[in-house]
């Protein structure tokens, strides 16, 4: 089965899962080193989010990412 996820749908796993830690946006920028605003252009899908970031995060959010060949 190939599983294509797009921007937004990826920011909105983000999303869901900082919600079921009971953490806000702030929350989890303070854990980033970032500020609310990065955070919440990645959970909204915004092409200025960085792949960094997104990594990071889900990495703290305790997200796995998988990348394999088609």
């Amino acid at each position: 089965m190939k599983i294509t996820l797009n921007a937004e749908a990826f920011g909105a796993q983000i999303k869901a899962r900082r919600q079921t830690l009971n953490m806000t946006q702030d929350d989890l920028a303070a854990v980033l080193g970032t500020i609310r605003q990065r955070v919440a252009e990645l959970e909204n899908g915004k092409a200025s989010a960085k792949l960094a970031l997104a990594l990071r995060a889900c990495m703290e959010l305790g997200l796995v990412v998988e990348v394999r060949e088609a």
